[in-house]
């Protein structure tokens, strides 16, 4: 379903003629015209009308999750903006220019709010200030230092604050057509011939989201546990903790692709199933989620690329003319950068869809300010330094593994890099002034992965090798062949690679290197001088783990010599159990996120008994290469 609105009916009726729409006489407080799974409505002039239009027909009829809102509308330049510099061949310059709006500001609040774009556009970007009275073309402002034209209407952004309640902020649109400079009077005829222009591109563009959304859809996991879980909770008598329960299992066993209604069918024709009382069933109940656990899940599907250009870049206003601004820039010409008031204007919007937004991740540059550095949190080794801390000079990664703790933790999937890291620094020697330090500096994100474009890894380590009694350690995934090359030298540094099976990888970490390649570039690493450690961790449950996490030593020991290693980490997954509850919001799809865990303390793990089983048979077989204590287990 698309919702178009509209807030006069010239703009309008171009476009119920092209779409072959029909009025809904039910409608009497604002008109609607519906047909071909559109409903269009015509707010009427101002923001108090929009927000009782959107908020009343939303509320009638809720959108879907692929559904999409599109404000189309006419709009004025502000005086200040010339188009003519844009290459545009109209007779004024600017009147039927067409533009995707990106951001949206409330002239009463003074608050902006920002669409998110994630797909491609033929129309340039445009800043909408929207007003509750018409703008006369007395306020020229100009183009911001972003060099986006601004526009004025009077519904815009009001529309985007009702819509934000029921759409993510990547399913809604707003396209504005200039029709003048600012004018007293409009004739609306001459509205109606503005916006006729527009009908054929804004329709042509409209489909082809449509036709990207279509092709893009891959729920079908979801279909399973939603249609089996009343029938199976009936066969096991199952309570309400109990049919909890279940529909877990059946949520996993969809994301993982596992034949659940098979299973049940094969224990009703064992004459297991129907239970006959609850107690019973509790007990079937677990038989059951161990059959689950023993069926080979389906690989998943690469979903993006590591190190893709951004499709957009965001810059605190503060940072704009910061010198590590202008450098990460300067990586990505041609990429639209907009300034931002705050990071968090982007980064903390209600209702996003971080898993959309790692298909087409955006970079926002910032300043980040308060502690900076914070204790090590529990689920994280500390490799026996009792004063162990860590620091987030970026949030996300490049990459895109699917049980990151990361996914749960934000509520957007694009990447925040903080270019302020002399106040970073600051902080460090100060605590260090106290005592030895040990410090995580990629704790939430790929530090040594992201380095080619923000240099931050390097500058943590020419930092690290000034600094006295300060150990830093620099957990990757990466394995390129210029790393080395690229990154200072200094003894203070430990770069942690996470070694996970090519199974693994090729199910659950979108993006990163083989095995292979980060084997050798380990390896390399340590021929290069580095301290190097080797995590094996998390270590994730397969069918055939004990075969598959063996072959991954015995490969590791092949190009690696153990005795030039710091020393190693073993691991079981393990995440918090809010961030778990989000993880399985954002990724349904995932059988990493949908797994059946056990909650032990408030972290959801393997059951102790397997999770025990798999360190102690990883420390075990590493024992026969190094001594034991340079293993550490986090349990």
């Amino acid at each position: 379903m698309k919702y178009l609105f509209f807030a006069m009916y010239p703009e309008a009726r171009p476009y119920i003629g092209r779409l072959g729409l029909k009025k809904d006489p039910s409608f009497t407080k604002f008109q609607v015209f519906a047909g071909g799974g559109i409903l269009l409505v015509v707010t009427g002039v101002g923001p108090v009308k929009a927000v009782f239009a959107a908020a009343s027909l939303l509320a009638l009829y809720p959108p879907g999750k692929g559904d999409l809102l599109v404000n189309i509308g006419s709009c004025a330049l502000d005086g200040g903006c010339s188009l003519r510099t844009e290459g545009v061949e109209r007779a004024d310059g600017r009147r039927g220019r067409i533009f995707l709006v990106s951001c949206l500001t409330d002239a009463g609040t003074g608050k902006s709010y920002y669409p998110d774009i994630l797909y491609d556009s033929p129309f340039p970007e445009a800043r909408l200030c929207t007003r509750a009275r018409p703008y006369l073309g007395v306020e020229k402002k100009g183009p911001g230092r972003d060099g986006l034209v601004l526009l004025y209407d009077m519904e815009g952004a009001a529309l985007f604050q009702a819509g934000s309640r029921y759409f993510t902020a990547d399913r809604m649109l707003f396209l504005k057509i200039v029709s003048d400079s600012g004018a007293k009077n409009l004739i609306p005829g001459s509205i109606s011939r503005v916006m006729q222009e527009s009908v054929e591109p804004v329709c042509a563009f409209l489909a082809r989201l449509q036709r990207q959304e279509e092709a893009g859809k891959g729920d079908a996991c979801l279909d399973q546990p939603d249609r089996l879980a009343g029938e199976a909770a009936a066969l096991f008598c199952a309570s309400a903790n109990m049919e909890q329960t279940l529909r877990q299992d059946l949520r996993y066993a969809g994301a993982a692709g596992i034949d659940a209604a098979g299973i049940l069918d094969g224990m009703r024709q064992q004459g297991r199933l129907p239970a006959a009382d609850r107690r019973q069933g509790k007990k079937l109940l677990a038989d059951f989620t161990k059959k689950l656990l023993l069926v080979p899940g389906r690989p998943g599907a690469s979903i993006r690329e590591p190190m893709k250009a951004f499709r957009r870049i965001y810059v605190e206003s503060r940072v704009w003319d910061h010198p590590r601004t202008r450098a990460v820039l300067a990586h990505f010409p041609g990429v639209q950068v907009m300034q931002i008031g705050h990071y968090k204007d982007i980064f903390n919007r209600p209702n996003q869809d971080p898993s959309r937004q790692h298909r087409d991740l955006a970079l926002i540059l910032a300043a980040d300010e308060g502690e900076l550095v914070y204790p090590g949190a529990p689920v994280c080794q500390n490799f026996g330094n009792q004063n162990f801390y860590y620091t987030s000079s970026t949030m996300n990664c490049v990459f895109d593994c699917e049980y990151c703790f990361l996914k749960g933790m934000y509520p957007s999937g694009h990447m925040v890099v903080f270019v302020n890291l002399e106040d970073y620094f600051q902080k460090v020697r100060a605590l260090t002034a106290k005592g030895p330090a040990y410090l995580s500096v990629s704790y939430e994100g790929d530090l040594a992965a992201a380095d080619a474009f923000t240099d931050a890894c390097s500058s943590w380590l020419e930092f690290s090798a000034s600094c006295p009694d300060l150990t830093i350690e620099v957990r990757t995934k990466s394995a390129s062949a210029q790393m080395w090359e690229r990154l200072p030298q200094s003894p203070a540094a430990v770069f942690a690679f996470t070694l996970s099976p090519d199974e693994i990888i090729r199910r659950y970490e979108h993006g990163t290197p083989p095995l292979a390649a980060r084997i050798a570039c380990a390896a390399e690493g340590i021929r290069a001088g580095r301290r190097v450690r080797l995590c094996f961790d998390p270590m994730l449950v397969c069918p055939d783990w004990k075969e598959t996490y063996g072959q991954l030593l015995e490969q590791t020991v092949r190009e690696i010599d153990l005795t030039a290693v710091e020393d190693f980490s073993i691991g079981t997954f393990r995440i918090s159990a809010g961030y778990l509850k989000n993880l399985r919001r954002v990724l349904p799809c995932s059988a990493a996120a949908q797994y059946p865990y056990t909650n032990v303390g408030g972290y959801y793990q393997y059951d102790p008994r397997l999770a025990g089983e798999m360190e102690n048979f990883m420390k075990e077989k590493l024992s026969a290469y190094v001594p034991e204590n340079r293993i550490f287990l986090f349990s």
